[in-house]
């Protein structure tokens, strides 16, 4: 072994701390020296014995050979302070005078006591023990064993610990580590194909760009108009979330949107405050209140006393005769018209002088219609005298005070216009026949992302400015860019690359970490699977959700745990501290699948922030599905990986195949059936290539490739071949293999041991399948099936790509009819699997009866699975589907409006207090 590489394993050895050194190097050592009995016995009361090691001597001298082992850490010069040298010479006494109690009660001291460190022991500190220890009467009982030694025996007797002992830096950044990233490898072994893995980057590429909420479509679809140049906000806090606002585009872009500058705003707005505030504006406001309540009494007073003698009139009618009942017809007309107008608030056109000729009228009807009249004018007169008063109390009160901002609205628009006009030169630039250099794709990136950030702050719905900005769609220029992912992360920018299922996100990144050129960026780079550490993060008790005791000590802690327990390595404070040089230096961050594990661990979103802020050197590469809440949340800039454009996916077919006849006739099936629709993803595309290359006809859609692919796996192939590898039907590893993904899609989970595995099988389908069976099935649909991969890394099992894993939880949402499907719709974890069950049946009506039964209301949350579920529906069926998902979502807004409506919120024309929509006034 090299000098070089002896060294590593000493520098390992030395990293332990004294107890772990001996339990982890020296007992398994000594076991395999064949010692019988090999005990730790480190700790406070250890008597100078940290390991006891006992072997049984054959013949002809029988008895019992008994060693103790002294492990001691020397300081860098290889020696100790004379305090620490006295104590360990006492130790070593200790134990070869005080010996140890067998089980029979004999008292047995030892034959022999090493003094083993870690350290390569000089001619120096073996003088130093000498002065200390050894007299004349020394015959040999201690034994030193340095590094030197411990490592010749180790080779010797227990080559294993080699491994235990590789040097950490060694496990994250060696070649062999890569090869834990090679699942597209695993989809083409699981397929059966005679094919090595295809680098999808020869056909592939294309991408949009992404930040936040908003993406690159925004830039290059829209124009935007400043609809107001100036508003009144009267919520404070509206008021501090423009400011922010303003003070982020001013960062980014370096524009004032506002017209004034914020104090005069604010002076202003305190001065109508003062004014508001006084006395003699709430003694006003009072006296407003009692005038309301005053006209609402008399006006009510008027309705009750005119419906009493409506009803005089029309009785009085049918007494008299037909003069006295004309006239007593009119006056009831003109009462009824004046409680018409009152009800419409058109007092002004009540006529109130009536010329009445009583001489013609018998005294009852004279009373009565004197009474009418006389009764109409003088409540008339007292309302308008009311309505009068309040006019004029109200036009004495100061109304709530309010920010009133004018805008830069021409230069704000400028800016947009501008920002796009730059997109538009970018997306150009990048797709050029001449690939720009690393340095200018790193200057469009900075600019398309800032672009982006600055369209963040007026477009979203949280945007104060986005009220008053109206964009218009003026026409469909693409914003594919075709830059391979590669080149974008080597610019060094944090990247979070998004994208639907089987786009190729994975792959993107492990084809990346395989072929990863440190010299590019000076970067080393750490590759991390979350949905391989998602269980191991409960084992080690990490909080799920981020609490107010949570500090960024904590926070950081969780993102070494994942970077430790990716590479197998022990959650420790001693391999924390070893990566913490190499963060400090900057790496290159890869943490892939993020949707996976945030789902469960919200807490690694703050994790990542609080990590960012310590380590700024750091680049962070992420990869996430696009269909999921949390995004909004990544502050970085986000790729888009794009699916296939028809024109790739016929190169892709026909690079697959290297008979190009083969594959345009693939491509002439597919594409007449409208097929290719469904096909536009790596993933669908690859299955579908090697279903074909076995001689199975194109299925129609991704769920029935889905459906072959485990035909295949399950027993199929075998069968066409005339061969039997499996002993068990398909039937019963495909009702094993639905069963587990069930389980594990239920639990949130990618990855499960198989001790886990067979314990839930047996809760979920032991009923219908006995232990034996259960085990058998799962041992099959590993080996010779390959539906179950065994992770490299953790040993633990999985169905390969999630999309399989999607996909055999929608056959159990298709044949299972008893599951309660409101309760898992609402999760963004589950949209992938009820999109493909809407597609294997193609239909979404049983969804929604399930979910209103009873007349329930489908929560606001389901809908956005529900319009996933639409989208893959047969095209007779799609459009139907959603105008309906569309009536319903309309009737479930107005349900929450009415149900959170509160009558004592409306004061009628009490409007001076309440401002309009949004907490705007225009």
């Amino acid at each position: 072994m090299e000098r070089n590489q002896k060294e590593k394993y000493f520098v390992a050895m030395q990293s332990y701390k004294e107890d772990d050194f001996t339990k982890e190097v020296l007992v398994p050592l000594f076991k395999s020296m064949g010692y019988d009995r090999v005990e730790f016995h480190g700790g406070p009361s250890e008597r100078g014995r940290d390991l006891i090691a006992t072997a049984i001597l054959p013949p002809p001298k029988r008895g019992e050979y008994v060693v103790y082992v002294q492990a001691k850490k020397l300081n860098k010069n290889k020696t100790l302070a004379q305090n620490d040298l006295s104590r360990l010479c006492r130790q070593l006494q200790q134990a070869k005078s005080k010996g140890f109690t067998k089980g029979t009660g004999e008292r047995v001291k030892p034959d022999h006591i090493y003094m083993a460190t870690p350290h390569e022991i000089t001619q120096r500190f073996i003088e130093d023990l000498e002065d200390e220890l050894f007299d004349d009467d020394y015959k040999g009982w201690l034994e030193l064993y340095d590094c030197v030694r411990i490592l010749k025996d180790i080779e010797e007797f227990n080559p294993d610990l080699l491994e235990k002992l590789e040097p950490f830096e060694d496990k994250i950044w060696n070649t062999n580590s890569k090869s834990t990233t090679d699942r597209n490898h695993e989809l083409l072994g699981a397929l059966c194909s005679v094919r090595d893995s295809i680098d999808i980057s020869n056909f592939y590429s294309d991408l949009s760009f992404f930040v936040g909420s908003i993406d690159s479509r925004v830039l290059i679809t829209y124009k935007a108009n400043v609809t107001k140049k100036h508003f009144k906000l009267i919520s404070s806090e509206q008021w501090e979330n423009l400011k922010l606002e303003r003070k982020k585009i001013l960062s980014l872009v370096n524009l004032d949107i506002l017209n004034e500058d914020i104090q005069t705003i604010e002076d202003r707005y305190k001065e109508h405050d003062v004014k508001y505030n006084s006395k003699s504006n709430k003694d006003n406001q009072l006296a407003y209140h009692s005038s309301i309540e005053h006209l609402s009494s008399i006006t009510k007073d008027f309705e009750s006393r005119s419906y009493l003698l409506l009803g005089r009139l029309e009785s009085e009618v049918k007494k008299q005769s037909s003069h006295n009942r004309k006239m007593l017809e009119i006056a009831a007309i003109n009462l009824k018209k004046v409680r018409a107008k009152l009800k419409i608030d058109d007092i002004k056109s009540c006529a109130s002088n009536y010329k009445i000729d009583f001489s013609q009228l018998n005294r009852e009807s004279a009373d009565l219609i004197k009474n009418t009249y006389d009764f109409m004018h003088e409540s008339l007169k007292s309302i308008v005298e009311q309505k009068e008063y309040v006019k004029s109390i109200e036009g004495k009160i100061i109304p709530e005070p309010y920010y009133y901002v004018c805008l830069n609205s021409s230069q704000l628009e400028n800016e947009i216009s501008q920002r796009v006009d730059e997109y538009r030169l970018c997306v150009s630039s990048l797709n050029s026949e001449i690939r720009p250099s690393m340095a200018e794709i790193r200057r469009l990136l900075d600019s398309v992302e800032i672009s982006l950030k600055f369209f963040e702050c007026i477009y979203t719905k949280e945007s104060i400015l986005s009220s008053i900005i109206y964009l218009k769609e003026v026409d469909s220029y693409s914003d594919r860019v075709s830059i391979s992912a590669h080149d974008i992360f080597y610019t060094g920018k944090d990247v979070a690359i998004y994208g639907g299922a089987g786009v190729g996100k994975t792959t993107t990144l492990e084809m990346f970490f395989r072929s990863y050129e440190e010299t590019i960026n000076g970067r080393k780079i750490i590759f991390c699977s979350l949905n391989r550490v998602v269980q191991s993060l409960s084992d080690l008790g990490v909080e799920r959700k981020k609490t107010k005791s949570t500090d960024s000590k904590y926070l950081n802690e969780v993102i070494y745990a994942i970077i430790l327990l990716s590479y197998g390595l022990g959650v420790n404070s001693d391999n924390a501290d070893r990566i913490k040089p190499y963060l400090n230096d900057g790496v290159a961050l890869v943490f892939d699948g993020l949707d996976e594990i945030v789902t469960d661990y919200p807490i690694v979103l703050d994790a990542m922030n609080s990590f960012k802020s310590k380590y700024k050197k750091t680049q962070w590469i992420i990869s996430s599905r696009d269909c999921v809440s949390y995004l909004k949340e990544i502050d970085f800039l986000g790729i888009t990986l794009l699916p296939f454009t028809p024109e790739q996916l016929k190169s892709f077919i026909c690079g697959w195949f290297n008979n190009k006849t083969k594959g345009l006739n693939l491509w002439n099936e597919i594409s007449k059936s409208k097929l290719h629709e469904n096909l536009l993803t790596p993933l669908v595309a690859t299955i579908l290539c090697a279903l074909v290359e076995k001689g199975i006809k194109a299925p129609s859609n991704e769920s029935e490739i889905y459906n072959e692919r485990l035909s295949l796996l399950l027993g199929k192939y075998d069968a066409n071949k005339k061969i039997r590898r499996q002993e068990l039907g398909s039937d019963e590893l495909l009702s094993c293999a639905k069963a587990l993904a069930w389980i594990m899609h239920s639990h949130g989970i990618r990855t499960i041991s198989q001790e886990e595995a067979i314990k839930n099988l047996k809760v979920k389908i032991g009923s219908k399948y006995t232990t034996g069976l259960i085990l058998k099935c799962v041992k099959e649909l590993e080996e010779p099936c390959t539906v179950l991969v065994r992770d490299k890394v953790s040993g633990k099992l999985s169905f390969g790509h999630f999309r399989f894993q999607e996909h055999l939880a929608s056959l159990e949402l298709r044949d299972n009819r008893t599951i309660d499907l409101s309760t898992i719709i609402v999760r963004d974890w589950w949209r992938g699997a009820f999109s493909l069950f809407a597609q294997s049946v193609d239909d979404i009506e049983s969804t929604i009866e399930e979910l209103t039964r009873a007349d329930k209301i489908i929560p606001e949350e389901a809908f956005t699975t529900l319009y996933a579920m639409c989208d893959v529906l047969s095209p007779n069926k799609k459009e139907n589907m959603k105008y309906l998902l569309d009536h319903l979502k309309q009737d479930n807004t107005h349900f929450y409006e009415a149900e959170h409506y509160d009558s004592s919120d409306h004061f009628g024309s009490d409007h001076y207090a309440y401002s309009t929509d949004f907490g705007l006034e225009w």
